[in-house]
């Protein structure tokens, strides 16, 4: 009986060390993630230019007259 208590105090420390090691190596991705979205630049704001005008003109030239609206 001592042997089965002794086992069971075995397992239950090395359960504990690897969930342990697992917190650590989840706390040390959640940190790699962090650091990789404050690495990433930000999408600019899209151009609404000259370009972009000409663009839609030609694009609704292309469509058309408009009905019922």
């Amino acid at each position: 009986m001592a042997t089965t208590i002794n086992i069971k105090r075995v397992d239950e420390t090395k359960k504990r060390e690897r969930l342990a090691e697992g917190r650590v190596r989840i706390a040390k991705l959640l940190e790699q993630a962090e650091e990789r979205a404050k690495a990433t630049q930000p999408i600019p704001a899209p151009r609404y230019d000259k370009v972009y005008d000409e663009g839609v003109a030609w694009l609704d030239s292309l469509a058309g007259e408009q009905h019922g609206t």
